[in-house]
């Protein structure tokens, strides 16, 4: 997979949460100017079933607004909690 196109910068961080599940980010941050950024979370929770069945869940966030300055710093990490994924204040679900 290619980390650089004409157009974004991808990044992949993958980290271990308190709630025992890994949780990985993907970001896609504008290398131009007047473009949105995204950021999207991939992870396994407990479903609502009697059996705790482990799902796979994800959310894609997208930037209220466009880059306007090269050195604006990647959106924040979508917010995970148990059974939840909510986009981070300033970006929207896509």
């Amino acid at each position: 997979m290619k980390t650089q196109t004409n157009k974004y910068k991808y990044y992949i961080k993958t980290v271990n949460k308190p709630i025992k599940h890994e949780v990985t980010y993907i970001y896609a941050i504008p290398v131009a100017l007047r473009k949105l950024s995204y950021v999207g979370t991939v992870t396994t929770m407990k479903g609502n079933t009697k059996d705790n069945e482990i799902l796979t869940t994800s959310i894609l966030c997208e930037t209220e607004s466009v880059f306007q300055s090269l050195f604006q710093k990647q959106p924040a990490d979508p917010i995970v909690k148990p059974g939840v994924l909510t986009c981070p204040n300033g970006t929207k679900k896509w």
